[in-house]
């Protein structure tokens, strides 16, 4: 009929260019999570193969980027759906069976959803790192979450501002002001001067230090191959 459009059209009505790509944005009032999906849609249909090779490399780290501030949404979202038991709504008993039965993502798919509301959770400085997509990749905050979560409720916020501070500075520079460790074996010998939890937050700290050298490391070897 005369008038009518798709819901495919309606996102083509406004548009802008973000290099060789035109993202549509939809009008004005659209719901940001049907404009994302529009957008991820249109990304999609670009064939990567007619990209330049340093253009595909920035998507890549660009959709890190993304991911980190996904999962900052996902988390408290999840969080606020769990307390109000809004899963019994779809006939699931617990949020982790409707993550499954609903969404149709496998077990292991849930259980690192659930990680994530966890995180968002009980780790906010995480969380508020992960929003700001540069500063920890997603799977970095949930191995930070492990490495922290038995340092005491009084002290893991501030212990986690050492670490996520020390991931800002860059990998280059990833050593906290207090007790530098050069190496795990340097961080057990500062045990007669650091509290528990600082130690604690010394070698989580240095494991994302390490891991983000040897990323770093690989990356610049596969560069230069």
């Amino acid at each position: 009929m005369a008038g009518e459009f798709s819901s495919h059209d309606r996102w083509r009505e406004v548009t802008y260019d973000v290099g060789a790509v035109t993202v549509p944005v939809g009008p004005a009032g659209a719901d940001e999570l049907e404009i994302l999906e529009s957008t991820m849609a249109s990304l999609a249909a670009t064939d990567p193969a007619d990209l330049p090779d340093e253009e595909k490399a920035r998507r890549l780290r660009v959709l890190e980027r993304i991911d980190a501030i996904e999962a900052a949404v996902r988390g408290p979202l999840l969080e606020a759906f769990d307390s109000r038991d809004c899963s019994v709504a779809d006939g699931q008993r617990t949020t982790r069976t409707w993550l499954v039965h609903c969404t149709r993502v496998t077990r292991g798919q849930a259980a690192e959803h659930k990680a994530v509301q966890t995180l968002a959770r009980d780790h906010p400085v995480l969380r508020a790192a992960l929003a700001e997509g540069w500063v920890l990749t997603k799977s970095e905050a949930l191995q930070l979450a492990k490495w922290t979560r038995t340092i005491p409720d009084d002290y893991r916020d501030e212990a986690e501002e050492i670490v996520v501070t020390a991931a800002r500075a860059g990998a280059g520079e990833l050593r906290l002001p207090a007790c530098p460790p050069t190496s795990v074996s340097a961080v057990l010998t500062l045990a007669p001067r650091c509290s528990p939890w600082r130690l604690r937050t010394e070698l989580a700290a240095l494991r994302l230090a390490s891991r983000r050298v040897a990323a770093g490391s690989a990356c610049g070897a596969q560069v230069a191959a």
